[in-house]
């Protein structure tokens, strides 16, 4: 088949680099992949073959790039649209009535943020969520549910890391915007000084960028020198987290994060902004998995909170538990994920 993956961004972030392995995953299985995105970090990670069209999309250039992907699509006989991302879904949605090629979103947020219009619900062919939730507003009854599935987001399949290999390291994943920083930021002034408190070779290891990543390094700068501060080091960009997470002995996030650390065997708190449910284990796993491992049911987000459970980790680290590794790997795999995208694709194309 012949396949247009759309996504604005392509840098950063959860939803970019599952665009990135889609795309190479599809490409190896012998399907002509294009890509059309803002430039980014991601375009050198593809395979060499892809065929990457660097149109940034925005508002304003709805009708030239509208005109751009039409041609586009008849000169390459797309027989599929894959949207990522609300502006890229919207113009998924015009072009498949446009050309009468099938399209398809996958919800990575809020159905409500990334298919804010019903309108553009109605022209799409099939909505994908990345966890059972994603769907949880629509109605029992609604048409929208009837065209809609759940295909989990996808890792590679990395092998676990033993005990030996690692080092007393906490470490945190994720964009560095506004909303994602605010608990890094209560990591660096409240949890990590309680933390080195009892254990004072403990580190935190932040790995991300964005344009609060300055802001977050001065913040520790100015923390004077003394016992009290944390060890914190800032990786930036890096083109495969799981490295480090393969050396952590805990890592703190939700989402593609969580999958990755749980496939290299690393301990995982569901922490973001909003919500804080402490470690995943298999008791919790179903119901944290149909949240994408967003705590939604669990405790809110307070820095207190998290500084318990930090500390309660680390005064009683549970041994590496190969079970829980060995179902997330067997249940975020890209050939499951491949798999299903394929016979969705297949289905209508």
């Amino acid at each position: 088949m012949n396949i247009l993956l759309l996504v604005k961004n392509f840098d950063l972030g959860g939803t970019e680099v599952h665009v990135r392995e889609l795309a190479n995953q599809l490409f190896s299985l012998g399907h002509q992949i294009h890509i059309v995105s803002n430039t980014g970090r991601q375009v050198k990670l593809l395979t060499k073959g892809i065929t990457h069209h660097p149109w940034p999309f925005s508002e304003h250039k709805t009708p030239l790039r509208i005109y751009q992907l039409s041609r586009l699509i008849r000169k390459h006989q797309i027989n599929i649209i894959h949207a990522h991302q609300r502006i890229a879904i919207t113009h998924a949605a015009i072009l498949g009535k446009l050309t009468n090629t099938t399209a398809i979103a996958t919800v990575h947020g809020r159905l409500s943020h990334d298919i804010r219009s019903k309108f553009i619900r109605k022209m799409l062919d099939h909505i994908i969520a990345v966890a059972p939730n994603r769907l949880s507003s629509l109605s029992k009854n609604s048409p929208i549910l009837a065209k809609s599935s759940v295909i989990y987001n996808a890792v590679q399949p990395n092998s676990p890391s033993p005990a030996s290999n690692r080092k007393p390291i906490i470490s945190y994943v994720g964009r560095m915007d506004r909303k994602h920083t605010s608990v890094i930021r209560d990591l660096i002034t409240e949890s990590m000084p309680q933390v080195i408190g009892q254990f004072p070779e403990t580190e935190l290891h932040v790995v991300g960028d964005g344009p609060y990543l300055k802001r977050l390094i001065h913040l520790y700068d100015e923390i004077p020198s003394g016992k009290t501060k944390p060890k914190v080091i800032f990786h930036g960009y890096h083109p495969t987290p799981s490295e480090i997470l393969a050396k952590s002995i805990l890592n703190l996030g939700v989402g593609r994060v969580a999958i990755e650390a749980l496939t290299v065997n690393t301990p995982v708190i569901s922490v973001n902004s909003e919500h804080c449910g402490g470690l995943i284990t298999l008791s919790n796993y179903q119901k944290l998995k149909q949240t994408n491992f967003v705590a939604r049911a669990f405790e809110k987000y307070s820095s207190k909170t998290l500084t318990q459970q930090l500390v309660e980790f680390m005064q009683n680290t549970p041994p590496l538990n190969l079970t829980l590794h060995d179902q997330v790997r067997n249940e975020f795999s890209f050939k499951t994920m491949t798999s299903h995208m394929v016979e969705l694709y297949q289905k209508y194309g």
